[in-house]
């Protein structure tokens, strides 16, 4: 049944069908006084089906989150301006800045959307950040004088909308040829997902029900026994069943549950037809099912074995950092690279800073884990 679902194109088609964007509610509909104003960029692909894969399946979440934490080992800028307003900038409670943007890259690589609020005090200045989750974020249609798309932002949360200015959101999204406003990301490993929920929700079946069935008998055409009855010391006529008696048939031929499973089965009706109908499959396909999966999730995600799992480096070939190397240098560095230069035009649209992107530090794991401090 699995391998028919993981094999099962259209099926695929419906299930990708499924996680299409359904429009919201009258809320954002009257995000604007002027209906007429205002036309919603619907996403599409659902941000809530897309971060709800990180719950389903937990090799999918631990690449997100060994992404998103590789980020931002740490947080460092040469330049005196940002520094100076980084060591003053409003965050929720318990939070730092390599928490905010780490989040900010979780789901960017989840959904393919990560969004920023920037905070403001009463006279307007940017002063904190915030993050907004995707699935609570709508984008209004608007373009600039050049003809670019320019959008504004709307948050819906606890059925209540909150709209943002664009200069107020930073917005940092995969690009795709499904749309020009929002990002979509995961969409190629969806049925590898959806497969290995299938297959760990049976698992967790089974273990539930206590038992495992191997064969079901069918009987065809008769039955195995002739309906008998008998009168008690009461005199009562008791009937007696063919299930009960085929039950104790099996428990006289197998005995205990060490002896042998030779059964014989007899029956006076010439017309019924015995057939055995298997119900398990083999564990080992199984086991291999869940294993090719995952290995598809980690290679989608291209991150290292042992930073999900406990894998030595010995058993990946070359030297004990080579693997992070090319992690750092093929999926890490160029997430870095386009934060820092988010950063860096956002400074120069808010105050006129001209600001390198290199001058920002955010760490480099390969380099961390050489050291004494950083255990693998």
């Amino acid at each position: 049944m699995l391998y028919k679902f993981e094999k099962d194109f259209k099926h695929y088609d419906r299930l990708i069908e499924s996680y299409q964007h359904v429009p919201q509610d009258e809320i954002v509909k009257n995000a604007c006084k002027n209906k007429n104003e205002i036309k919603i960029i619907n996403p599409p692909i659902s941000m809530l089906k897309l971060l709800q894969l990180l719950e389903k399946d937990e090799t999918h979440y631990a690449c997100v989150d060994a992404i998103a934490e590789s980020c931002f080992i740490k947080f460092h800028c040469k330049d005196k301006n940002v520094k100076e307003f980084f060591d003053n900038i409003q965050l929720p409670k318990a939070e730092d800045i390599t928490s905010i943007l780490s989040d900010f890259i979780h789901y960017y690589i989840a959904c393919g959307n990560g969004f920023l609020q920037k905070m403001r005090n009463f006279a307007g200045k940017w002063v904190g950040l915030n993050r907004l989750i995707p699935s609570e974020v709508q984008i209004i249609e608007k373009y600039d004088n050049y003809g670019f798309l320019n959008p504004d932002y709307i948050q819906i949360k606890n059925n209540q909308k909150k709209i943002f200015k664009g200069k107020d959101i930073i917005h940092l999204l995969q690009r795709n040829s499904l749309s020009n406003a929002w990002g979509v990301a995961c969409k190629p490993i969806i049925i590898y997902i959806e497969t290995l929920y299938e297959n760990k929700q049976f698992d967790y079946n089974q273990f539930k029900n206590g038992l495992l069935i191997d064969y079901i008998i069918m009987v065809e055409g008769g039955s195995l026994s002739e309906k008998q009855s008998y009168t008690d010391s009461n005199g009562k006529i008791i009937e007696i069943d063919p299930f009960n008696e085929l039950q104790n048939l099996f428990y006289n031929a197998k005995g205990n549950k060490n002896s042998h499973g030779t059964i014989l089965i007899e029956t006076p009706d010439p017309n019924a037809k015995i057939r055995l109908e298997p119900l398990r499959i083999n564990e080992n396909n199984f086991i291999e099912l869940k294993k090719d999966i995952r290995g598809q999730i980690t290679t989608y995600h291209r991150v290292p074995p042992r930073l999900i799992s406990k894998e030595t480096p010995g058993k990946l070939g070359g030297d004990d950092n080579s693997d992070l190397e090319l992690f750092y240098s093929t999926v890490i560095q160029p997430l870095q690279q386009r934060v820092k230069q988010t950063l860096a035009n956002e400074f120069y649209n808010e105050f006129k800073w001209k600001i390198n992107p290199d001058d920002f530090d955010f760490g480099n794991i390969a380099e961390i884990a050489e050291t004494n401090n950083f255990k693998l």
